[in-house]
Order: C-alpha cells, then structure tokens, then sequence
C-alpha cells in the first residue's frame, strides 16, 4: 500500500475512500453519526459492492460510532468477506485508563 498523507479530522468523511496500490480504504471519520451516514454511506457501498480486490476499513481516527453507522460497517465488512475479497480492518489503540485486567 502506498503511504499517503493523513487527512484531518474535518476530511475525513465515509466518502474518502481512496484507491490505494492494492486495494480501497475506507477513513471512517472521527465521529461518524446517523445524520453523516444517512448522507454518504450509500454512495459509498456502492463503491465497495463494486470495487474487486483488498478493501481496508481504517477506524484509527474514528472516537465515537452510532449504532447503525456501525452495524452498516460490520455488515459490509462481511459481505466483502463473503464475495471472497480480502478485508484489513484498522482499529486505533486503546486508551490506557481504558484498560482491564480481568
């Protein structure tokens, strides 16, 4: 994958998938809420239900997600994975007062 300059919080949107080297990513945005995926997510699933080859979903800079943004997500992650295409899913690391020992 080629390296790329990361965009700001205020660019990223579901809309900034980018063809990479070897595949697609997709830049979930730092907040992405019902209101934002009504307005973009369809365009964007089509683009993926129509893209062959590597999909990435990159949530690193994403903090907070609605329920159905992320049920959207998920479904799609596994459709991609079903069409029998390769699927990297990026998350970012956990916050250390976050963390549990059970």
């Amino acid at each position: 994958m080629s390296t790329m300059n990361k965009p700001t919080d205020e660019e990223l949107t579901p809309d900034s998938a980018m063809d990479e080297d070897d595949g697609l990513k997709i830049v979930l945005p730092k907040i992405f809420r019902d209101k934002r995926w009504a307005e973009k997510w369809g365009k964007l699933q089509t683009e993926i239900d129509e893209f062959q080859g590597r999909v990435v979903f990159d949530f690193t800079a994403c903090r907070w997600i609605d329920p159905l943004p992320l049920m959207s997500v998920l479904l799609e992650i596994a459709q991609v994975q079903y069409k029998g295409q390769k699927v990297v899913v990026r998350l970012p690391k956990p916050d250390k007062k976050w963390l549990f020992v059970v």
